[in-house]
């Protein structure tokens, strides 16, 4: 990587604490793909960002093209570690969707650790929070039927994910800008999708690019049939891959 790196310690990335604004400025899907973790900004609003592999050239590229933000510096931490703190920020977002406090950092250099860690860790952990987070919101919600919140604070493909891990039945109700639409999840599998006069595959992707307006997970819905054979993950991949052909063309 001809960007220079800098360093992370296993101690700075466990107690980091970073506001929701920062964490969604890359889709939790694209931030476990290249294993990055944005961290914050320097006082001269570069964006920090911990990588867990220091040999992947394309990574600044790709954090630019997310964030939109040309000045970007990188610190390369244990891979484990980097992992495990993509996990435990991401699943923190979800868990205080219905939160109006954001948690606060300083983003100077006290992250940046200069000691040679030799602790690891056994990887990704499948945290149980990402299950818990729905069962906690239909409690506290029971009078309204379900989850609810914005777009901005939880994209769809973070919707899919803690359905998917819960292996949940429900529908999912979307609004944007005026634009409507319905996902139907049975144990945790998309098997259709409604937009408009599209219903399926197609649907779906028309949704998966929405980042404003409101979410409804109603698990009393009634599932349609099914029209969606493909597995979550290779829908969710297909969805960003189309989107990121919008955005080259736009450019």
């Amino acid at each position: 990587m001809d960007h220079e790196l800098g360093y992370i310690g296993v101690e700075d990335l466990k107690t980091l604490s970073i506001p929701k604004e920062v964490i969604r400025m890359i889709p939790r899907t694209v931030a476990e793909g290249m294993g990055v973790l944005p961290i914050g900004f320097t006082e001269d609003g570069a964006l920090l960002v911990a990588v867990a592999d220091p040999n992947n050239s394309s990574i600044l590229e790709e954090v630019q093209y997310y964030t939109g933000i040309k000045a970007v510096k990188l610190y390369y931490g244990f891979r484990s570690a980097v992992m495990k703190a993509i996990q435990e920020n991401y699943n923190r977002l979800i868990d205080t969707l219905s939160s109006d406090e954001s948690p606060s950092v300083d983003f100077g250099a006290q992250y940046i650790g200069a000691e040679n860690d030799t602790e690891a860790f056994p990887g990704i952990f499948d945290r149980p929070a990402l299950e818990k987070f729905i069962e906690d919101h239909k409690e506290k919600k029971q009078t309204s039927q379900g989850v609810s919140g914005s777009l901005q604070d939880m994209t769809l493909p973070d919707i899919m994910q803690v359905l998917s891990a819960g292996r949940k039945s429900a529908v999912v109700y979307l609004d944007n800008r005026g634009q409507s639409g319905q996902i139907h999840i049975k144990e945790g599998q998309i098997v259709n999708a409604f937009c408009g006069d599209k219903e399926g595959e197609e649907a779906f992707y028309d949704m998966i690019g929405w980042n404003e307006g409101d979410f409804k997970v109603d698990p009393d819905a009634e599932i349609g049939r099914e029209a969606i054979i493909k597995p979550n993950e290779a829908l969710i991949l297909e969805g960003l891959r189309r989107l990121d052909e919008q955005k080259v063309g736009q450019d």
